[in-house]
């Protein structure tokens, strides 16, 4: 409220002095029933020193009311207003969360976590406060537990107005103690439920000081000894609410295939992270266009190939080869970006083809001869190509080298008789790609190019013909190849005898945006042309140039496109967005279960050392449950990533999975403590829940509260029905709780 005190040359003016204020008063009231909040506030001229523009407000005063009613007064010494809420306050537990910019992965977490009774009432009830562990060096100086506990007590909060509650604070926390979550990208719900729960374990560990423990081998010895002992020596480090309620015991059996020597562990788990079913092995769709030798300009051919995702590039060149009818060593893969040949590459991923990338396949029949050339260095930073600096030649040059030449579109239509800039943005013409000697002549390499536009140039002459030009249109032999008038530049692309009658001139790029004009000549820009910067493996360095079409074809070339044609191939294999999204049959929570348990061979990468052979096997794994805590998280492992690249898909299959009475006896291992009938049956309380691809999705929640299903959508909330609503593909985290 703005103090009604106003400041005036020379001194101060008291609030009571205002006349409009002081000789008028009103009244209104209203019958909801509501919170009001009332603020008096008393004489402030008695509190005004003559001498300050400022009142003292000490004698104002706030206090919250519930009432059926509320006036508004107004009156010479007294401000008195009220905020009515005809609105009934918000049920506990049924409050969403702000998303505070892509956050909604935090808000499915923290409404399953608001979900777990137990933990809630530990927190609610403040029984967390005796067990803070403000010196725990693995932990957050207790702030985290504080930030949660406060955010619990918003959501529960019996006398709150508010649909939802913003959890600035408790991200602002949680990002001291993991930057991983301080900005505002999208993340996983259960990475951010893991590292929750780990923080909130350590800032509530009861454990002051831990033992420096060492766990012993099975030898031999009965599990349930073995067991117990590696449960009590986690004991010893690890005691808190997390561990009572969410922690489990897992066995590990690891068998040496060559002499059977077997090693039993029994380890912690906080949450089971199960395995999808992938059916087959991720396949790639790989489109192409593909450019004849012989009619380079004349018309390309589009084929896609379906492979899988770890097949060698050699596969891919077969393939296509064999479509296009080519030789696969005659054939080069390039990446072609704004009419340039981008990259020159020998080998690449097949999963890291993207969907929108322009693969061009150039035939180029003496390509062979590159095998037999030393290694030429290409430029790197600070030095030819791109960098921007001259061009210093590689040392020692090959005898032969790549050549990639752009074809420039022409001009934009003349104004006034006056063209404009190139069009560096149109998509008629694909780059020609050659394997020249060095020892090339300029006039040559002019002749090899026009043999290959030639039918461009036929086209143009054809259009000129069947259209008669504007009678106000300029003289094009009076322009430049830049647009400007003639005379006016060095460079003008005069067909003499720059160009030696050609109908276009040809440039060398000595830098990214710098280029050199080529004249016609016997000399040779080959012999010295230093390939651009390489940035990638398995790419190769070229010569770039750039192919400008002289003033006279201008209007008649943006006439002239370039066909592409598509194999029957194309209708064969659809299009796919690349691996980011992949389609399963339904399975069973069994079935996951029986993939996290059963018996298969550690992969090359992550071989175990047998103490009995002394040598690193590739030993067979196997894991069972062995003792199952109060509250079951599982995890289904939709997001997989595979490769150099870390591309990866969402398996979006639904898996089925029981609501009540999901019975997991069968998934201990024999000798467990709970494997009698009844002892591990767990009924469904929680969901987080994401929908969408890998690239792009939104996280929401189902949890259980006071015995109704409520959706939580950041914000919103809503009641719903325990069907397809709670068992749907987009279920990601499951919260089970275990039947006493």
């Amino acid at each position: 409220i703005a103090p009604p005190a106003a400041q005036s040359t020379g001194g101060s003016r008291s609030a009571g002095t205002s006349s409009s204020a002081s000789s008028s008063s009103s009244s209104s009231s209203c019958n909801d029933t509501g919170s009001s909040m009332v603020v008096e506030v008393g004489d402030t001229s008695a509190a005004t020193d003559s001498n300050s523009t400022q009142p003292d407000w000490s004698a104002a005063t706030a206090t919250n009311t519930a009432s059926p009613g509320c006036s508004t007064t107004y009156g010479s010494n007294s401000y008195s207003y009220s905020y009515n809420y005809s609105k009934p306050a918000v049920k506990p537990g049924w409050r969403g969360l702000v998303n505070l910019g892509n956050t909604c992965f935090m808000n499915s977490a923290l409404q399953c976590l608001s979900c777990t009774d137990e933990l809630r009432k530990f927190f609610l009830e403040k029984r967390y406060v005796q067990d803070l562990n403000k010196t725990n060096p693995l932990g957050n100086g207790g702030d985290l537990a504080l930030a949660f506990a406060e955010l619990l007590e918003a959501l529960w909060s019996t006398n709150s107005y508010e649909s939802a509650v913003s959890p600035k604070f408790f991200k602002s926390t949680l990002a001291r103690f993991a930057p991983q979550f301080s900005g505002w990208q999208q993340q996983d719900s259960q990475e951010l439920m893991a590292f929750l729960l780990d923080g909130l374990h350590e800032d509530l560990n009861r454990v002051l000081v831990k033992e420096i423990v060492e766990l012993k081998e099975s030898d031999g010895r009965p599990d349930a000894v073995v067991a117990s002992e590696a449960w009590n020596l986690h004991l010893k480090r690890n005691q808190s609410i997390i561990v009572d309620l969410f922690q489990g015991q897992l066995k590990s059996k690891l068998e040496c295939p060559e002499c059977g020597k077997i090693s039993i562990t029994f380890d912690p788990f906080m949450y089971l992270s199960l395995p999808l079913r992938l059916e087959t092995e991720p396949m790639k769709v790989v489109e192409v266009i593909v450019m004849p030798f012989e009619n380079p300009t004349q018309t390309g051919i589009r084929y896609r190939v379906k492979l899988p995702e770890s097949a060698p590039f050699s596969d891919l060149k077969q393939r296509v080869a064999e479509l296009a009818r080519m030789d696969p060593k005659l054939i080069v893969f390039t990446d072609v970006w704004s009419q340039k040949i981008y990259s020159w590459f020998v080998s690449k991923s097949v999963e890291s083809f993207g969907s929108r990338d322009v693969t061009v396949v150039y035939e180029i029949p003496n390509l062979g001869v590159l095998e037999a050339e030393p290694k030429e260095e290409p430029s790197r930073v600070g030095e030819a190509g791109y960098s921007g600096s001259p061009a210093m030649p590689a040392s020692p040059l090959s005898r032969n080298v790549r050549v990639g030449i752009s074809i420039k579109s022409p001009p934009s239509a003349p104004k006034d008789g006056t063209y404009t800039s190139w069009n560096s943005s149109s998509e008629n013409f694909y780059p020609l790609a050659f394997v020249l000697e060095r020892s090339m002549t300029n006039a040559q390499l002019y002749h090899l190019v026009l043999s290959k536009v030639q039918p461009l140039v036929d086209k143009a002459l054809q259009l000129q013909i069947s259209t008669p030009a504007p009678a106000n249109s300029a003289a094009p032999d009076s322009m430049d190849v830049d647009g400007a008038a003639a005379g006016s530049s060095a460079n003008a692309a005069d067909p003499t005898p720059e160009a030696g009658g050609m109908p276009f001139v040809l440039k060398l790029m000595v830098s990214y945006n710098d280029s050199t004009l080529v004249p016609f000549n016997t000399e040779g820009v080959l012999s010295s042309a230093t390939p651009k910067t390489v940035y990638y493996k398995d790419h190769e360095p070229l010569v770039e140039f750039e192919l400008l079409w002289q003033p006279a074809l201008h209007s008649a070339m943006e006439k002239v496109t370039f066909t592409i044609t598509d194999h029957e191939s194309v209708a064969q294999i659809p299009r796919e967005e690349g691996r980011y999204h992949a389609s399963l049959p339904p399975m069973d929570l069994s079935d996951c279960l029986e993939l996290f348990t059963r018996r298969e061979m550690l992969g090359e990468n992550d071989t175990w050392y047998c103490p009995s052979c002394k040598e690193h096997r590739r030993a067979y794994k196997e894991f069972k449950l062995w003792k199952m805590p109060k509250l079951l998280i599982v995890h289904l492992k939709r997001f997989q990533f595979t490769g150099r690249f870390g591309l990866g898909t969402k398996l979006d299959n639904l898996v089925r999975f029981s609501v009540e009475g999901l019975d997991l006896s069968q998934w201990l291992s024999e000798g467990a403590p709970q494997r009698a009938p009844g002892e591990a049956v767990y009924n469904l309380y929680a969901v987080s829940k994401h929908s969408g691809s890998l690239c792009g999705g939104h996280y929401t929640a189902h949890g259980k509260v006071e015995g109704t299903w409520v959706n939580f959508n950041d914000s919103w909330t809503s009641q719903c029905g325990e069907g397809e609503e709670i068992v749907s593909s987009d279920a990601y985290l499951l919260f089970f709780k275990r039947r006493e």
